[in-house]
């Protein structure tokens, strides 16, 4: 998992930890670790295939290229240096016993017109995901034809404003799946998109009632706040979402494919869940100084990953919430030796402090002391006295 630095340190702790048949602490999980994971591989006669996944850009993995052959796959067209680049192709399609056709007939139930299916499967372009979607839709509707469903992607597919960043026949599917949705499930579907694609449990939903609940649900719509108080609703809705194919179930908890939770964004528009979503998250995530507290560590790692995603999503809330987030997390990440990103993390809440308030406000000062001190936990003396001395100046003309 390379969506981040330190997810992409983390895993390849665990590859040391698994060829050691060793356990790693949490503050053992670090470049160091990584480095000393290279060395035993280049050692060992045997040939090595790694695949980075989801990784943003060329930095994330900066000093962490393993011995082997190596792939990452990246939504990022430039920047890769000497990497060869490589589109992955959809199914094919053009025969009535291509691939796609195959994905079509089996995920819908249908062993009858080929014809159709194969038309289906044109207009979706032979994208996987549209298919499986689509197909799991069919079965549901079985007075549609494939032909009909074809008249409907076309439909979604002529709107002008499509968003270009990932295939159309993505979001014409997943709005088709979408809107055969009762409310409930759409509004968990609306907020699930914002979090990190793998690890999706009723949890982020239903343990947000208490704690700092009475803080943050203004930030919710009225109907999210009686559903999260509503574990039953919770469980059935998410059942709903994997019939549909919507979500998927993983290792732990459900999976989002990162196509269908972009198209659920975009599909939100002027009234996305996003700051719905910090709330919820701000609810339960550790306050004070207690991420530092190594009880409070599996509850900040399982949080951690989704107000990442929430913040790297480029949409993230401008709220109290996200800020609160963001400070927490680095003080966790900190804590269990992740320097570089609880800096990233101290950074992102000084600019979202910087972005809310005005200068004045006690905690710009607060947030330049707190990247100070990330910083010098980092060994990066300079920077955070320069950040020290900025909260010092702050506090002296305010």
């Amino acid at each position: 998992n390379a969506q981040n630095r330190s997810s992409l340190i983390t895993d390849l702790c665990r590859l040391y930890a698994h060829i050691k048949q060793d356990i790693l602490t949490d503050d053992q999980k670090t470049e160091s670790m990584v480095t000393l994971l290279f060395d035993l591989m280049g050692t060992r006669r045997e040939r090595w295939l790694f695949v980075f996944d989801n990784i943003p850009d060329y930095a994330t993995l900066r000093d962490l290229i393993p011995p082997g052959h190596l792939i990452v796959t990246t939504r990022a067209a430039n920047g890769w240096g000497d990497f060869a680049v490589m589109h992955p192709g959809a199914l094919a399609y053009k025969e009535l016993d291509d691939p796609a056709v195959e994905v079509l007939l089996e995920t819908s139930h249908r062993s009858e017109d080929r014809v159709g299916a194969r038309d289906l499967a044109e207009t979706l372009g032979g994208l996987p995901l549209a298919l499986v979607i689509a197909g799991n839709l069919l079965r549901r509707k079985v007075d549609q034809s494939f032909a009909g469903f074809a008249a409907q992607v076309d439909t979604i597919l002529s709107d002008a404003d499509a968003h270009p960043e990932y295939p159309r026949s993505i979001l014409a599917t997943v709005q088709l799946s979408y809107d055969t949705l009762p409310p409930d499930a759409q509004q968990i579907a609306d907020v699930f998109a914002w979090f990190a694609p793998e690890g999706l449990q009723a949890g982020l939903i239903v343990d947000a009632p208490g704690g700092r609940w009475e803080f943050h649900k203004t930030d919710m719509p009225e109907n999210l706040q009686e559903l999260a108080q509503a574990p039953g609703r919770v469980a059935a809705v998410i059942e709903a979402l994997v019939d549909r194919s919507i979500l998927r179930r993983g290792t732990v908890g459900y999976e989002l494919h990162r196509m269908s939770a972009a198209a659920l964004r975009a599909m939100q528009g002027d009234a996305p869940l996003n700051a719905a979503a910090a709330a919820l998250l701000a609810a339960v995530y550790p306050g004070g100084s207690t991420p530092a507290y190594s009880g409070n560590w599996p509850e900040c790692r399982r949080l951690t990953p989704h107000l990442r995603a929430l913040w790297g999503s480029g949409d993230a809330p401008k709220i109290a919430a996200m800020d609160f987030l963001l400070n927490q997390a680095s003080l966790f990440l900190g804590a269990t030796g992740d320097m570089g990103g609880s800096v990233e993390l101290a950074r992102a809440s000084l600019s979202l402090k910087e972005a809310r308030l005005p200068e004045e406000d006690r905690v710009i000062a607060v947030g330049h002391t707190n990247l100070g001190l990330s910083l010098n936990r980092n060994g990066d003396l300079e920077g955070a006295e320069e950040s020290l001395r900025r909260a010092e100046a702050l506090d002296e003309a305010h």
